[in-house]
């Protein structure tokens, strides 16, 4: 499916791809003990072509994508960017916010049309 996790020292990267193929939201991890989202991006390989947008959300268990908590401070991710270019995520400023739980999913919560978007999303984490 495109997912890797990789641990540096003590930072975690998460990184999932977005394929023409993917049309509903979905979680791409599952923390494993109390994290800390520290930043997170999206690079387009092709852009949507029309309005279409990303957010990165944290979802409990149970919980769907769409419906989990933004982690977000303002903005999302515009899956109609500039090809190529990456686009820095803004992170809450609030650590409760920002904080998964043991069991917590990091989730993409897709808005708008999409149909020929392709691009990799990228969060890193550390423990708390």
């Amino acid at each position: 499916d495109g997912t890797k996790v990789r641990a540096i020292t003590d930072m975690v990267t998460v990184t999932i791809r977005k394929s023409p193929a993917e049309t509903h939201d979905v979680c791409f991890y599952i923390a494993q003990r109390p994290m800390e989202v520290v930043s997170m991006s999206f690079r387009p390989n092709v852009a949507e072509g029309g309005a279409a947008t990303a957010l990165i959300k944290k979802a409990a268990s149970a919980t769907a994508p769409g419906s989990g908590t933004s982690l977000h401070q303002s903005g999302n991710f515009d899956l109609n960017g500039t090809a190529h270019a990456t686009q820095a995520g803004v992170v809450s400023t609030v650590l409760a916010t920002r904080s998964l739980a043991a069991g917590d999913g990091l989730c993409v919560d897709f808005a708008g049309s999409y149909t020929t978007a392709d691009g990799v999303f990228v969060v890193n984490m550390r423990p708390l």
